[in-house]
């Protein structure tokens, strides 16, 4: 009895002896390492920085997770649904989707009056002349597109101060009551209806800047054009002189404007290929000049010598060069005019 008991102490000491020098991997799958009744078992974090994740089935295999990896999620059950997870408003805000950055050289960003407009479609630079998609341009100003497919017409309304209507493939415009015509018809590129920008400008009676560095065309303004409706458009020519005689004139002189161009009274202007400017401009719009040949020299710095000058660069592959007696911000020609020119690359 002695004897065994003493074997008894023995074994005692050793089995203590053993569980203070065995290492933990040995104890993880033995019956010593069993969680106490009704607990789960609890992972162990090994020094190789690996963890054990015990399992309470034993048909099961325990999973080993490097650290810092998270741990697989559970396996619905069978026709168990499992609910998608919820975005709050700040993770929405953050996904956005990408828009495509405009790699065109030619695109040109339009800002209005100090903010840049969102169109549809990039503005762009064609053959020298800025455009605009027409309906993205005047929806951004606040106002209404209509099509008409019979006569290729589009027109722009805004409440009831402004009307205009467009034809395509036409240079013509009428804007409550007045018409004039743009740099370039009215044109479709990539199925979109493009105007001319500085069309598009004078509608709103706005003043065009262009930054070539940074390829930004800047409107400043915004007041509509105004009506070119007069006291002679709302009655008839009878009724108009009736009216006038009452009110006591005895006479009236009408005036239709200059017919006929000045010249300087230097010799020579009778050379071949000099013409005043406006004999050259009605020549243009009647098609009886179509090209020019080599470089062009117009003398003056007006308004009609402006439209001679860029008329000229569109009828010869030439050089067009303005010499004017003023200095730049001295020459009776319009700003958005000098503007234009010079936009055009036409030295002054």
């Amino acid at each position: 009895m002695k004897r065994v008991k003493r074997h008894q102490r023995l074994l005692a000491i050793f089995l203590c002896t053993v569980m203070t020098v065995a290492p933990v991997t040995a104890l993880a799958g033995s019956p010593l390492n069993i969680a106490a009744e009704g607990q789960p078992p609890t992972a162990e974090v090994l020094s190789g920085g690996e963890i054990i994740v015990p399992v309470t089935n034993p048909t099961d295999q325990e999973i080993v997770l490097t650290e810092g990896e998270e741990e697989p999620a559970e396996e619905p059950a069978e026709g168990e649904t499992v609910p998608e997870e919820e975005t709050t408003e700040e993770e929405a805000e953050t996904v956005t989707e990408e828009v495509p950055a405009v790699t065109d050289p030619n695109a040109v960003a339009v800002v209005f009056n100090g903010e840049t407009l969102a169109l549809e479609t990039y503005a762009r630079t064609i053959d020298g002349v800025t455009y605009v998609p027409l309906r993205s341009f005047f929806e951004a100003m606040g106002c209404s597109v209509g099509w008409n497919a019979a006569k290729k017409a589009i027109s722009v309304t805004r409440g009831s101060e402004l009307t205009a209507d467009f034809t395509q493939s036409s240079r013509l415009v009428n804007a409550n009551g007045r018409s004039f015509y743009m740099d370039q018809p009215c044109c479709a590129v990539e199925g979109n209806a493009m105007i001319p920008l500085r069309a598009a400008a004078k509608i709103f009676t706005c003043e065009v800047a262009w930054n070539s560095a940074e390829r930004v065309a800047s409107l400043t303004g915004g007041a509509v054009l105004e009506s070119g409706e007069t006291f002679a458009d709302s009655i008839t020519q009878t009724e108009l002189f009736d009216e006038l005689h009452k009110q006591g004139y005895k006479g009236f002189f009408i005036a239709i404007g200059l017919q006929g161009g000045r010249l300087a009274g230097v010799p020579g202007e009778d050379a071949r290929g000099v013409k005043s400017g406006v004999a050259f401009l009605r020549d243009v719009n009647l098609g009886n000049t179509s090209s020019l040949e080599g470089d062009v020299v117009v003398v003056g710095g007006g308004n009609v010598a402006a439209d001679v000058a860029r008329t000229a660069l569109r009828c010869t592959k030439g050089k067009v060069t303005m010499l004017c007696l003023e200095q730049r911000d001295e020459m009776p020609a319009a700003k958005d005019e000098v503007a234009e020119i010079l936009e055009e690359k036409i030295e002054i």
